[in-house]
């Protein structure tokens, strides 16, 4: 394997792990906001920010089971690919 094909190959996977990083922390940060801004707008209670911390978890366990499909799925195509090369 040539150095530019292992470059390509790193860049690929540092996209990926990055893209991983913002479906899991983004969601939380989002619900996280929501429920801070539905506690001050209108005097809800507490509750509001636990059940937006439940959410935001829940959001990024579904977003990291759906990007570890589409990584073994890649992963697996680019390996049947390679077979017959």
């Amino acid at each position: 394997m040539s150095n530019q094909n292992k470059m390509v190959r790193a860049l690929k996977n540092l996209a990926y792990v990055t893209e991983l990083g913002f479906l899991l922390v983004i969601p939380l940060v989002l619900l996280l906001f929501l429920a801070n801004f539905l506690q001050s707008r209108f005097g809800w209670g507490q509750w509001t920010t636990m059940a937006g911390l439940l959410l935001g978890i829940l959001c990024g366990v579904a977003n990291f089971w759906s990007f570890a499909k589409y990584w073994t799925r890649e992963a697996k195509k680019n390996e049947d690919e390679n077979l017959w090369k």
